[in-house]
């Protein structure tokens, strides 16, 4: 059985960015034996970052979710997940996305 990793914006931009340490690092992580997913909260957000603070087109951008979703699986957080999550939050203080990560590995994958 393959482990499944999730991955978040950051990965993303440090292999689009280009700056060798960084990228160098996403892409040992990204050739290992892994099933990768992500959310479409954080798509979104690559969204933003890639248009707003690296400049690039946003037809650019596009391509490279489209991309990105073809190859790995993408979720949709259900709203009943987002709000717990934000309870979760306010008592714990934990990064969102530690929150997301430990929410989904606990939800069995769908057969």
């Amino acid at each position: 059985m393959i482990d499944r990793l999730f991955l978040d914006t950051n990965v993303f931009v440090a292999i689009l960015d280009e700056e060798p340490e960084q990228e160098e690092t996403a892409r040992e992580l990204l050739n290992a034996d892994y099933e990768f997913y992500t959310s479409l909260l954080y798509l979104l957000e690559l969204r933003t970052v890639l248009v707003k603070h690296k400049r690039w087109g946003q037809e650019r951008a596009e391509r490279i979710i489209e991309g990105i979703s073809e190859r790995i699986e993408v979720f949709v957080h259900e709203t009943s997940d987002v709000l717990a999550t934000n309870q979760l939050l306010r008592e714990t203080l934990l990064y969102q996305w530690t929150v997301s990560f430990l929410r989904r590995q606990r939800t069995p994958k769908p057969s």
